[in-house]
């Protein structure tokens, strides 16, 4: 249902369990995910700084590793953010 109509009928949205989630590595949190647009030359900075093999770069509430996908909560990190990639790379 749309959101407007929602709001108008006053109905509150539904959300399944985790258990009912869907579990594909493509997905975080039962959500479909949006690339990341990296510039070339950071994508390949964090490839050199990590052992890990990365091959993919997602949206996220938080920046974290998931198999080979890294997750982001922007494609401009703040300074702070930026230390918590690289402290999250050199692991």
């Amino acid at each position: 249902m749309h959101s407007l109509y929602a709001e108008i009928l006053d109905i509150t949205p539904l959300v399944l369990n985790n258990r009912y989630c869907v579990s594909d590595a493509n997905q975080n949190e039962c959500e479909t995910v949006e690339p990341c647009h990296l510039s070339p030359l950071l994508w390949e900075d964090i490839k050199l700084a990590t052992a890990r093999e990365l091959h993919n770069v997602f949206k996220a509430q938080s920046i974290e590793i998931q198999g080979t996908s890294l997750y982001l909560p922007a494609e401009q990190l703040s300074s702070a953010q930026k230390r918590q990639l690289w402290a999250l790379l050199s692991e």
